[in-house]
């Protein structure tokens, strides 16, 4: 079964075992020279023994350069190589998105090493390029990605059914996750999209909290939406909407949203 978000405790593991401080600042130049972009970090587990073992598996049109992965049509993600750890495999099977099969969690725990891909993000097409990065990687042996910048955790060939959809709504579960915590559900990882996070309280009906908060970010992603705003279904409105800053995650680490978030108010008219 799915798992509708994860516990905030999810997220506090990863802060420890410091997750989101040795790859990326957060932040970076983009390739326009535009600073304080944020930037995309992803962690792929293999079992390639030199850049050659990879390089070799990689699919056509895709090369490794001087710490670089090129992408067909001149695009390039910057790479990074991290030894493994005790913690990475429990982390990244916690991560997932529902039970991960034994099998794939003793291949996990078999890793040896992990791929790291960065690249500007803050907008659909930087996040439709981190994918097409990470699918080829995924190809040439990767087992699954995780998202620095949200804690969220993918098996490979979930990620291919996720790059191979054309919609650009499949950027949204791809670098999303959602967390609880005391009273409230929020998001984590949209400014890889260019886009605030969204903190809502819950209700007690774990369905229908993730119902809004999933609907609410999606329709941001293709509709946007204001201070003051109100959200609902087709009889009445819900909520209200006001844009804050966002403390959490903290700055300088890669979950950290420039953006700030929405907070969803209960409307009871």
């Amino acid at each position: 079964m799915e798992e509708l978000w994860h516990a905030h405790g999810v997220l506090a593991i990863i802060f420890e075992a410091g997750f989101v401080a040795g790859t990326v600042t957060g932040t970076m130049p983009d390739e326009t020279g535009q600073d304080d972009v944020p930037e995309i970090a992803v962690r792929i587990p293999g079992t390639w023994s030199c850049p050659a073992s990879l390089e070799k598996s990689l699919p056509k049109g895709f090369e490794l350069s001087a710490g670089w992965l090129q992408l067909p049509g001149g695009d390039r993600l910057r790479v990074f190589v991290h030894p493994p750890d005790d913690d990475f495999a429990d982390i990244f099977t916690a991560a997932c998105r529902g039970a991960v099969p034994d099998a794939e969690s003793s291949r996990i725990r078999g890793y040896g090493v992990n791929l790291c891909l960065a690249g500007s993000g803050g907008s659909i097409e930087a996040a439709q390029r981190m994918m097409k990065g990470v699918a080829a990687v995924i190809r040439a042996g990767g087992m699954g990605v995780f998202i620095d910048n949200s804690g969220a955790g993918h098996l490979g060939c979930d990620w291919l059914d996720l790059a191979g959809d054309p919609d650009d709504a499949a950027t949204f579960p791809a670098f999303v996750a959602s967390y609880a915590n005391g009273d409230n559900i929020y998001s984590v990882g949209m400014h890889v999209l260019g886009l605030r996070d969204a903190i809502m309280p819950r209700t007690g009906d774990r369905e229908a909290d993730a119902c809004v908060l999933s609907s609410f970010l999606l329709y941001t992603i293709f509709c946007g939406v204001a201070d003051g705003d109100f959200i609902g279904d087709d009889k009445e409105p819900t909520h209200r909407v006001w844009g804050e800053d966002c403390d959490f995650p903290p700055p300088g680490t890669p979950m950290h949203n420039p953006y700030g978030c929405w907070r969803l108010e209960v409307f009871d008219g």
